[in-house]
């Protein structure tokens, strides 16, 4: 079996991961209409929500592992080490990327509170406590959000656009790396407009751009780290991330 298929197989498996940590959450039967909480039951409605991102997830690592040899920028070191079919030494190349991953989940946590801190008096207040009460909990945070969202958006997203972009330009640089970064980024933002506008219907658009700058802020930076450290990297700073948010909250 190729090496970027082994890859691809593990990404998978550690993103079903996540999703299955979403059956975790407390039901959020706010997020249905009326009528399909009462045809469906909650056992149903978790597993049904369950369906869209396993499809993503699948999307995204089918496009990836197409890809990911095309795409010299972009890697993942500790597990082409693990991988590769004389494994090589891959405990130093995991412990440069999680002290990369460290320092970049720290300043992505640190812009995200500064974000949240400036926006918080300009928010509509039923989207605040809405949102507090949905909040996933750490499981989710680190399973789904750190491992399923970075290998969707990272290996599988940015993978793509830097691959069209690449091909564009003909030429793997910044002018073409820069753009799948942050386009990946807002796109993953955008991804969260539906369910703020099922909270609120009359969104402002103060309250689009928090949501748009509150989600690219960070992706902004596990780009960068997926393209200069390595896939990896990126998904140990989304961990620390929601770390330091859940502990910069439980000091509040």
């Amino acid at each position: 079996m190729k090496l970027h298929v082994k890859i691809g197989l593990v990404l998978f498996l550690a993103g079903f991961t996540g999703i299955l940590s979403l059956l975790s959450m407390p039901f959020a039967s706010v997020a249905f209409p009326q009528e399909v909480l009462a045809a469906y039951s909650e056992t149903t409605l978790r597993l049904l929500s369950t369906i869209n991102p396993l499809i993503l997830l699948i999307a995204a690592v089918v496009v990836g592992t197409i890809l990911y040899p095309k795409v010299p920028a972009l890697s993942a070191p500790s597990l082409e080490k693990m991988l590769s079919p004389a494994p090589a030494s891959w405990q130093k190349v995991l412990t440069q990327q999680f002290k990369s991953g460290l320092v970049g989940g720290v300043v992505a946590g640190a812009a995200i509170i500064v974000v949240e801190a400036f926006f918080k008096q300009l928010l509509p207040m039923e989207f605040s406590e809405l949102s507090a009460r949905n909040s996933p909990n750490l499981v989710v945070r680190l399973l789904y959000g750190g491992i399923t969202e970075e290998v969707m958006l990272r290996f599988g997203m940015m993978t793509l656009l830097a691959w069209v972009l690449i091909k564009l330009t003909h030429k793997a640089s910044p002018i073409a790396l820069w753009p799948a970064i942050v386009l990946a980024s807002l796109l993953f933002a955008a991804a969260h407009l539906p369910l703020a506008f099922a909270l609120v219907p009359e969104a402002s658009s103060l309250l689009i751009l928090y949501i748009l700058l509150g989600n690219s802020v960070a992706g902004i930076i596990y780009g960068w780290l997926y393209w200069k450290k390595g896939l990896e990297a990126a998904i140990i700073a989304h961990m620390v991330t929601h770390l330091i948010i859940i502990g910069a909250s439980a000091l509040v």
